[in-house]
């Protein structure tokens, strides 16, 4: 079967298709369901995730919260989160999207903040227990997707101003470790560098048209704990969760509205 003939990209279907091109298959073309059931306890975690989510984006509108709405996480972010990044322009949960080949590459941004000092940050919330480096954070879809995404449509954000690659921050705020404020910082370089690995890896998938194109992963330790691994019989452990990837999945979906988000 063919892939769909217009798909939309994102920084979790790409992702996926690194870990595993037979993931990607499954997930986005043949459109299978993780086969295990989560737990109440990953269940409240995501719902926990949202529930933050909705309540910073309350608090940036000027709508009073209660921090005790839900506890810690809130707390620490009424506490920690930066003053200069509290004002200003601010745009939250916003979806944006770019052609990449022909198909739409979609990125939805917890916050956006323009700065006195002009510059652009890409607030990205994270509510997991166990904060990644930000070496390690670099390295992942997000890191690239977001900041390109942002620089090519975000003239109209800027009163018809183009963004400089240059004026772009991307921060990861851990709840988990809230007085860490190390952002990533883009350039022109890392502009060109993103929009070569974008096309790249669209490309290649744009090439496949059967599930052989789409080869298991050499590394079977990731199949210990894929959610996809009854489908192809490796791995005998539970699906490892992942607050991050899961919160950014449903939100991805939901932002892709008219396509099946891949």
């Amino acid at each position: 079967m063919a892939l769909p003939q217009v798909l939309t990209f994102s920084q979790s279907s790409l992702e996926d298709f690194d870990r595993c091109p037979r993931l990607f298959w499954l997930r986005y073309q043949q459109r299978l369901s993780w086969p295990e059931p989560w737990s109440p306890e990953n269940d409240r975690a995501v719902e926990l995730g949202q529930q933050f989510h909705a309540l910073v984006q309350r608090e940036s509108l000027g709508i009073l919260v209660d921090v005790q709405t839900l506890g810690d996480p809130l707390k620490q972010y009424d506490a920690h989160f930066p003053a200069h990044l509290r004002t200003g322009q601010l745009l939250t949960e916003l979806t944006l999207q770019v052609p990449v080949l022909g198909h739409p590459l979609v990125a939805r941004f917890d916050r956006l903040v323009r700065t006195d000092a002009a510059e652009w940050w890409i607030i990205d919330w994270k509510t997991g227990q166990s904060p990644p480096s930000n070496q390690t954070l670099a390295q992942r879809w997000q890191s690239t997707i977001y900041p390109y995404v942002l620089v090519e449509s975000g003239a109209s954000l800027n009163s018809g101003v183009p963004i400089r690659p240059a004026a772009v921050r991307l921060l990861y705020w851990h709840v988990a470790a809230p007085q860490t404020v190390t952002p990533l910082v883009y350039s022109e370089a890392a502009h060109t560098q993103a929009r070569q690995r974008i096309e790249a890896a669209v490309a290649q998938i744009l090439q496949g048209t059967e599930a052989a194109d789409f080869p298991l992963t050499p590394n079977h330790q990731r199949c210990q704990t894929c959610t996809y691994q009854s489908y192809c019989g490796r791995g005998q452990q539970m699906p490892e969760f992942r607050l991050e990837d899961a919160v950014a999945s449903k939100r991805e979906q939901v932002a892709a509205g008219r396509d099946w988000e891949i």
